[in-house]
């Protein structure tokens, strides 16, 4: 069985003017209760060293919300050292003009950047956000074992291993053991997910790296998995391609 539900999300945002962190707030607080998410709100009136500590904490489902214009540094340089260390994270620039160079970084930025202007922030923000949040839906699997009930958001998990005839689910914080079979629960899965040995399934999207000749997969919280083998590592070479 599938289930859908909201994710929580951590904004982060930065503008020199506090009125206009406070429109944005509002923006934010009312997106919430239209599309019925949760969020955290982090503000800074400049690029700080308490704005560099939160880029670097590792939280999920960031959207940092930047003003490109701030004196002491400009947006879009901030934009892309945000991308070397977070590179999952959705960028918003709001300004009160656009130039062509903003435009060029928009565009052929790897990240989901976009550019939004000040004059008509509240209206903009306000659809941006909605078709972010539309984007971001995320599923949950119920799984039922042993009369017991488990929700498992898809997102969360790193890989599902089999194991002393059960499938052991490992996430970030946890692991869960129940008597389903790797292919029941690989047909409950997005395509994110992908062999890497007979004996167990990845999720793509939390990969690190990985290597064939080390047996090793290793994820972006840090955790290891040396369920790898040569018959399935062409699939996985591809997903990125």
């Amino acid at each position: 069985m599938v289930v859908f539900s909201c994710m929580m999300y951590n904004f982060i945002v930065v503008d020199d003017k506090k009125e206009f962190i406070d429109i944005i707030g509002k923006i934010i607080e009312n997106s919430s209760k239209k599309c019925k998410y949760e969020y955290n709100l982090k503000s800074f009136l400049d690029y700080n060293e308490d704005f560099y500590k939160t880029v670097y904490t590792y939280m999920k489902n960031k959207i940092y919300i930047l003003d490109i214009e701030v004196p002491s540094a400009n947006g879009i340089q901030v934009a892309e050292k945000i991308s070397l260390t977070d590179k999952d994270s959705t960028i918003i620039f709001v300004s009160a003009y656009e130039d062509a160079y903003m435009r060029f970084i928009v565009k052929c930025s790897a990240n989901y950047y976009c550019s939004l202007s000040k004059d008509n922030l509240e209206v903009e923000l306000a659809i941006k956000l909605e078709n972010l949040i539309k984007r971001g839906i995320q599923k949950i699997i119920n799984i039922s074992s042993n009369n017991m009930l488990y929700q498992v958001v898809e997102n969360d998990i790193l890989y599902i291993e089999f194991d002393k005839g059960k499938i052991v689910i490992v996430n970030e914080n946890y692991s869960v053991s129940v008597n389903k079979s790797l292919n029941e629960m690989y047909k409950l899965l997005s395509n994110n997910f992908l062999y890497s040995h007979k004996a167990c399934i990845v999720n793509m999207l939390q990969i690190a790296n990985y290597s064939l000749s080390k047996q090793e997969i290793v994820f972006k919280n840090g955790k290891k998995c040396n369920l790898i083998s040569r018959k399935y590592v062409k699939n996985m070479d591809n997903f990125y391609k």
